[in-house]
C-alpha cells in the first residue's frame, strides 16, 4: 500500500524520505510542490532527481479525501462527509452566512483521527470551496476555523 504523503505531518515527511535513503532537503522540495503548487504528479515535479520520482510513484502517492456525502440545508450550511483512508471520516460543516462562507468547522469521523490529517483536510477544502464558490473569502474562514479545528482535536 503507497504513503499518503498528505497524511503525513514535517516529522513524518522526513522519516518517510530518510527511509527512502534521501536527504532532508527534498521534504521542502515535495511540500512545495504539494502545497504551493498543488502537484500530485510527482513526474511533473521537476526539480526531483529522476530517481527519486520513480521511488515516490512506486511508494507514495498524493490523494486528497475524497466526498462520499453531501448534502445542503434549508439555512444554506453545506455538510461533507469526508473519506480520509480505510478506517476515517470527517464531517464538514460549512456555513453560509449573508452569501459568504465566514466559518469552517470540522468534526472528527472517529477517534482515531489526527488532527494533522484535519489541517491537511481543511487545505483541501479550502481548493474544493474556490472552485464552488469563488466570490467566497475562503482564505478569512479558514483562518478564523484553526482555534475551533484545535478545540475539537484536542485530548
Amino acid at each position: 500500500m503507497k504513503t499518503n504523503l498528505l497524511g503525513l505531518d514535517a516529522a513524518g515527511l522526513a522519516g518517510f524520505f530518510a527511509e527512502l535513503g534521501e536527504k532532508p532537503f527534498r521534504v521542502r522540495q515535495v511540500l512545495r510542490w504539494v502545497h504551493q503548487r498543488r502537484e500530485s504528479d510527482f513526474t511533473r515535479m521537476s526539480d526531483l532527481a529522476k530517481g527519486l520520482r520513480d521511488k515516490l510513484a512506486a511508494q507514495a502517492c498524493v490523494e486528497a479525501p475524497r466526498i462520499v456525502g453531501d448534502t445542503l440545508a434549508e439555512d444554506g450550511t453545506r455538510k461533507w462527509l469526508l473519506k480520509v483512508d480505510g478506517a476515517n471520516a470527517v464531517l464538514a460543516e460549512i456555513e453560509k452566512h449573508e452569501a459568504t462562507f465566514n466559518k469552517v468547522k470540522s468534526e472528527l469521523g472517529t477517534a482515531r483521527a489526527e488532527a494533522r490529517k484535519l489541517r491537511d483536510l481543511v487545505t483541501s477544502l479550502h481548493d474544493r470551496l474556490a472552485k464552488l464558490l469563488p466570490e467566497a473569502p475562503l482564505a478569512a474562514a479558514i483562518a478564523s476555523a484553526e482555534p475551533e479545528i484545535d478545540a475539537v482535536v484536542a485530548p
